[in-house]
């Protein structure tokens, strides 16, 4: 492996650093995820709609034992029936996606994290935080939708924040990532893909052109755009169930798994507004000193310098845990979308502080 060298230090570049990464992602999470049956809950169920999927050859509306199960739109399902088709009905299939989502969250952290200027080598520290977070490891060898929520809202956000940063040709490419982000959050997860990274990029806006004393007119188009593209491919799902389906099963698919979810009228996993407080210590184990230090660090670089890089980070983590707080329905599966904010955090920590 070259290296460069600076000062007698040997020091990483990012292509090296890129393959780093990808080799531990690949090492950490494809090993030994079909050691263990599936799980009777979440990943029986995901994996048997998937497997109905495939067999019936019905790809838009999720079915469960011939039934309409309408509790997520399609896209996870439709993602495990092509791992399905290419290497069969099996554990392996029904688990890889969560897996190819959990190394593709590690390969978008570090690119975020050379974006924000971090050195590569910091960047790589970001990627491997997350990867080893307790959570995070732990749902990539799942198969539910919840790993690939998180990519996407991680897409999102790093998309945009990328063609907010960028100037010249390059922006186009960047906003069609946030857009692609924003209709794949949606397509796994409901409403809920949009609303967690439209808050943060939409607070990170706000709050950015409040201290630079300034309105940036093209990036708050480019949201409303990327937000609006989105919203018109869920939309065209949502009109099929009410055509096909009737609206019963499209008020349950819109308004009771959308809403009714998060606002108590469901009455499912309903908790105190404590109860990520009492739960986010333990599942990003052992990062968590780590990441009390990295939060005082970023909030001390916002308060002297207006830091919008860091103040982004903050938002990230700290936006979405106060909505799922107040939230009634609370599950810590729905944390899981709040590690990278948590991962990059650190690395900010590290990068600022050398070690």
């Amino acid at each position: 492996m070259n290296l460069s060298t600076n000062g007698g230090q040997t020091k990483m570049t990012a292509k090296q650093a890129w393959w780093w990464v990808l080799l531990l992602g690949l090492l950490l999470f494809l090993p030994g995820i079909a050691v263990s049956e599936l799980q009777s809950g979440d990943e029986t169920r995901v994996a048997g709609i998937a497997a109905e999927m495939f067999v019936e050859h019905e790809y838009l509306l999720p079915q469960l034992d011939g039934q309409p199960f309408l509790e997520y739109p399609p896209l996870y399902y439709q993602i495990t029936a092509l791992s399905y088709s290419v290497f069969g009905v099996n554990t392996f299939a029904a688990r890889l996606p969560s897996a190819i989502f959990a190394i593709g969250g590690m390969l978008l952290v570090f690119g975020f994290g050379l974006k924000l200027k971090f050195s590569p080598g910091a960047a790589l520290f970001s990627a491997l935080l997350l990867a080893t977070g307790a959570q995070y490891y732990s749902y990539a060898g799942k198969c539910m939708v919840d790993m690939g929520l998180a990519f996407f809202i991680l897409l999102s956000i790093f998309g945009f924040y990328a063609y907010a940063e960028t100037a010249g040709k390059k922006r186009f490419a960047w906003l069609t990532l946030y857009a692609l982000g924003m209709a794949g959050g949606i397509g796994t997860k409901g409403l809920l893909g949009i609303a967690l990274p439209g808050a943060v990029l939409g607070g990170w806006l706000l709050l950015r052109d409040w201290h630079e004393r300034r309105i940036s007119w093209r990036c708050y188009l480019a949201l409303g755009g990327g937000a609006a593209f989105a919203l018109g491919v869920a939309i065209l799902w949502y009109a099929a169930i009410l055509c096909h389906c009737g609206k019963e099963l499209f008020h349950e698919a819109w308004y009771v798994n959308n809403f009714g979810r998060f606002t108590g009228t469901q009455g499912d996993h309903v908790e105190g507004w404590y109860y990520y407080l009492l739960k986010l210590p333990d599942l990003f184990q052992p990062w968590l000193v780590v990441l009390f230090a990295a939060l005082w660090s970023a909030w001390r670089q916002v308060r002297r310098n207006g830091s919008g890089s860091r103040l982004l980070l903050l938002l990230f983590l700290m936006l979405p845990f106060l909505a799922l707080s107040v939230a009634s329905s609370k599950r810590i599966v729905y944390l899981l979308p709040l590690y990278a904010a948590c991962a990059l955090l650190c690395g900010a920590f590290w990068y600022d502080f050398p070690i």
